[in-house]
């Protein structure tokens, strides 16, 4: 993992990702090509400056939902959605669009989350984790809190009514509010989880 911190670093302000021509296209769908370190200094930068980010992902799965979803389609055409690629299908379909992709732009959720934890102890981010069963969502945070004593650590199941106006919708979202994290972390499935985003 790349130390991020400017001071420490020495690379100087972690840049904007979204400054540069990054956003391509794969079949009508729109990603970045983005390295584990891209998105890592994506997130110090949106942390650091109080900026809120989504950072979405999209495989062979994503491709069929965002054309037929047009909840998926409007949050990954969001200006400021970050959208990796999370399968190498994906990385060789663009390839063979002519892109100079390689298989460090296969970006999957599970192989940075752990680096995104280590910036949340190093830097005091607090975290919150909506998704899963009850159980589920237990004795993941209770590991990742055992793993990580110092960082902060919210959770909530992903099985409510997101109906906006519903009474369970308002009490999630105000139970987030209150908790205030610096990191949301939003596992409900592909379609659902961009729906209630």
């Amino acid at each position: 993992m790349a130390l991020l911190d400017p001071a420490v670093s020495g690379r100087g302000e972690v840049a904007d990702l979204f400054d540069g021509p990054r956003r391509l296209r794969l079949f009508s769908a729109p990603y970045h090509a983005l390295t584990t370190d891209d998105i890592l200094d994506e997130i110090t930068y949106a942390v650091t400056k109080g900026e809120q980010r989504v950072i979405a992902s999209q495989n062979l799965h994503g491709i069929h939902t965002y054309l037929r979803s047009p909840h998926y389609r409007a949050l990954h055409e969001r200006p400021k959605t970050l959208v990796h690629i999370d399968g190498m299908p994906l990385v060789w379909a663009a390839k063979a669009r002519g892109e100079q992709l390689s298989g460090e732009y296969r970006t999957a959720c599970i192989d940075w989350i752990y680096d995104v934890l280590d910036l949340a102890d190093l830097y005091g981010w607090s975290v919150f984790h909506l998704g899963s069963t009850e159980a589920v969502s237990a004795e993941g945070v209770a590991a990742l809190q055992a793993q990580y004593p110092r960082v902060e650590i919210g959770r909530r199941n992903g099985f409510f009514d997101m109906e906006p106006t519903g009474t369970e919708n308002r009490d999630v979202v105000a139970e987030i509010n209150a908790f205030g994290p610096d990191i949301l972390l939003v596992g409900m499935g592909m379609g659902r989880q961009e729906r209630w985003i």
